[in-house]
């Protein structure tokens, strides 16, 4: 045999070759059922209707599968129950706790509801709130400049009765003046 001959004693078969490559072959399926394995479920799942099946519907119709198939004991306001998520022990207490469970989830959605409708006022009332205070600094401005201009005023007032109280003094000299020469200041004034 040549160097690319076919030998057969060094040439491996093709099973040999497969489980070569995988070091853990999964067994083969075989008819016979293993004794580990779990046995059929005796209750098959309910047909499929030709009927359009709504969300609800489909979550209503599992439920009660599920009812049907879990098993459950009850003894003295206990009970013990199977469903797909395992083990139930439901007693007084619990039921109570969960009534109470579902009394504060009520509260608890009613208290969020407040929360919304006070955020929705919340952007509202903020601005009603700006303007105010914007209304509030105008005013402030106006005020300020009134506050200037009564200043001003009253500065302009002080110097104008300075000046009024001159104007009388040198007209009461002017009219002792001219009485002192015998002028009558009423006859020339024509008063």
């Amino acid at each position: 045999m040549g160097l690319f001959g076919n030998n057969k004693k060094n040439t491996p078969p093709a099973d040999a070759a497969e489980s070569a490559a995988s070091p853990d072959p999964a067994p083969a399926p075989s008819e016979e059922s293993s004794p580990s394995s779990p046995p059929p479920d005796p209750l098959p799942p309910p047909a499929p209707s030709k009927e359009i099946v709504h969300v609800d519907q489909a979550e209503r119709l599992a439920a009660e599968y599920e009812k049907m198939i879990s098993p459950t004991l009850s003894l003295d306001g206990n009970s013990l129950s199977l469903s797909a998520a395992g083990w139930h022990l439901d007693t007084d207490e619990v039921a109570g706790l969960r009534d109470r469970i579902k009394e504060l989830e009520g509260v608890v959605a009613q208290k969020d509801a407040d929360i919304e409708a006070l955020q929705g006022d919340g952007p509202k009332k903020d601005n009603q709130a700006n303007a105010l205070k914007f209304k509030n600094e105008v005013l402030l401005d106006m005020l300020a400049v009134a506050s200037a201009d009564e200043k001003k005023s009253s500065a302009k007032y002080e110097k104008e009765r300075i000046n009024a109280d001159e104007y009388r003094k040198r007209l009461e000299a002017l009219v002792a003046a001219c009485a002192g020469k015998g002028i009558d200041v009423d006859e020339v004034l024509g008063i």
